[in-house]
């Protein structure tokens, strides 16, 4: 393939984008993401509701964690 020096040519895809077209695809990737994340999501009650479930098994499980740590330290490995 021939090598060809010299040649100022523009990409197919833009690298700089200006502030304003920068900000306008921020925007609407934004609402676009709100919208899809709230067909999925029925409402805040159930967000709450699975917070708090996964919070509680979480302090469930370093519970049980760690009293058989002190269990197994008291009476030896």
């Amino acid at each position: 393939m021939k090598q060809m020096h010299g040649l100022a040519t523009q990409t197919n895809f833009p690298i700089f984008t200006s502030k304003l077209g920068e900000r306008t695809l921020f925007f609407s990737l934004w609402s676009k993401l709100k919208q899809k994340m709230s067909q999925h999501v029925p409402s805040r009650r159930h967000l709450l509701l699975s917070g708090a479930a996964t919070v509680g098994i979480t302090v469930l499980v370093a519970a049980t964690s760690y009293l058989f740590f002190i269990q197994l330290a008291a009476n030896g490995w």
